[in-house]
């Protein structure tokens, strides 16, 4: 456009040139009023160059002021008033996870975190991961992943929510899918590096934590094997081995719930070998088995045996388990009631419960 305008500025003068040119001073006035139009011309072009020069600078220094002064808008990792610190553009840049967490009777490897800008001035991540099926049967199971933060100067936590694709799982094998979470050029402008993480796992459930920030922590709740009783009990005839404890948060396969926050499974396999020449049964139901007693005083009772009979001179296998309260780790006596042919027995052990347990590995068949 601007061409076009200089073009119109320099013809009006050259029209009135031309129809009044009769004598010499008239040229001569004509020849001054020229040049007056052309210096009036040439101070309001330079005026428009200089301020269209300082427009031009103004957007490509990053949003300074024609006077060279900054503007009060920080530009993000890529955005216009987005995430303001070098730390928050680490935050969400692309990077490796590394992080191995377990949610409903899976495993979870988060690999990378892939940053892309959109077109809307906000920021799309990409979360690759693999998925582990360790069980007999396949598995379709796709938690929710969200990314957290706290916003700055209030007590709000800011949620964006992500969209998952993982295929379904064979038997003993794994699976690759991947997140993908859209967070607004409006969310960007509260970001916080610092509290920043990923959770996985319903709300309301013992989810697991990937951190992206400095200050949460790493929550993988993958199952941890725990040291079993080096002695077994007895009970009247019956001799009981504590062969494996572990502690999930889940009972089991993905076909059991996660477990609701504040809440972890301890899921017990023993053997029962009866001595006696009669069958030996346990109790039916939930809770007239085992029982778990905490040093503070705090008692669970089983969910259920597995099995419950035993004929004379066989071993039993069976499992049980109890759902306890967090925090969980310390000292527990564990007890088992039962009765044989009229006659009531009792055994009891205790039992150490440690997130981080030095515990083997249960023997195999």
């Amino acid at each position: 456009m601007r061409p076009h305008r200089m073009a119109v500025y320099v013809a009006a003068p050259a029209a009135m040139l031309l129809a009044g040119c009769s004598t010499l001073d008239t040229l001569t006035n004509r020849a001054d009023e020229i040049e007056g139009i052309v210096d009036e011309i040439d101070a309001e072009l330079n005026d428009e160059i200089n301020q269209a020069i300082d427009e031009a600078s103004g957007n490509s220094n990053g949003g300074e002021d024609s006077d060279g002064d900054e503007s009060d808008t920080d530009s993000g990792p890529g955005t216009d008033g987005a995430a303001t610190s070098a730390a928050d553009a680490e935050a969400l840049a692309t990077r490796d996870l590394d992080a191995e967490v377990y949610y409903q009777g899976l495993g979870f490897s988060f690999e990378q975190m892939i940053a892309t800008e959109n077109e809307q001035g906000g920021i799309e991540l990409v979360i690759e991961v693999t998925a582990h099926n360790d069980w007999d049967s396949a598995a379709a199971l796709n938690p929710p992943l969200s990314l957290l933060w706290e916003e700055p100067g209030s007590s709000n936590t800011v949620t964006v929510n992500g969209i998952g694709e993982i295929r379904q799982i064979p038997a003993g094998a794994s699976a690759s899918g991947q997140y993908t979470l859209t967070i607004s050029q409006q969310d960007l402008e509260v970001f916080d590096s610092d509290s920043a993480r990923l959770v996985l796992g319903r709300d309301g459930s013992a989810t697991a934590q990937i951190p992206l920030g400095s200050e949460p922590e790493l929550i993988t709740r993958i199952p941890t094997a725990q040291q079993v009783p080096s002695e077994p009990l007895q009970a009247g005839e019956a001799e009981i081995t504590i062969e494996y404890v572990e502690v999930s948060w889940n009972h089991g396969d993905p076909g059991q719930q996660q477990l609701p926050a504040g809440q972890v499974g301890v899921i017990m396999d023993y053997t029962i070998h009866n001595h006696s020449g009669s069958q030996l049964c346990t109790p039916r139901g939930q809770g007239n088995t085992w029982s778990l007693i905490s040093a503070e005083g705090a008692g669970y009772a089983d969910l259920g045996t597995s099995e419950r009979c035993v004929s004379g001179g066989s071993t039993l296998a069976a499992v049980t388990g109890f759902t306890i309260d967090e925090p969980f780790e310390g000292q527990y006596t564990l007890t088992l009631t039962f009765d044989q042919r009229g006659d009531d027995y009792e055994a009891s052990t205790e039992l150490t419960l440690d997130l981080d347990a030095p515990a083997a590995e249960p023997e195999s068949d």
